[in-house]
């Protein structure tokens, strides 16, 4: 479901006039970041342990929603623009 959602945005966030262009750049980033982020945390469980890399993983994705409550005016704004 995580992966629906995040394509939906991309696809929200494409310029009209170069929408095919601007989904392939953001889809590619999105496999390069794949790549990267399995990379470094099996290098991550390896070098701290489970217990470590989980708790680091939850801090991370607790950053995250504290961005998106923080910038969450952002976003509805955003919707709003284009919907």
């Amino acid at each position: 479901m995580a992966t629906v959602a995040l394509f939906t945005v991309m696809m929200d966030r494409c310029r009209e006039s170069s929408a095919g262009s601007d989904y392939a750049l953001q889809s590619c980033l999105v496999v390069l970041s794949t790549l990267i982020a399995t990379s470094l945390a099996g290098f991550s469980a390896a070098a701290f342990g489970y217990a470590a890399h989980y708790g680091l993983a939850a801090v991370l994705c607790g950053i995250g929603l504290l961005l998106l409550f923080v910038n969450k005016e952002n976003v509805i704004s955003f919707r709003a623009r284009n919907a």
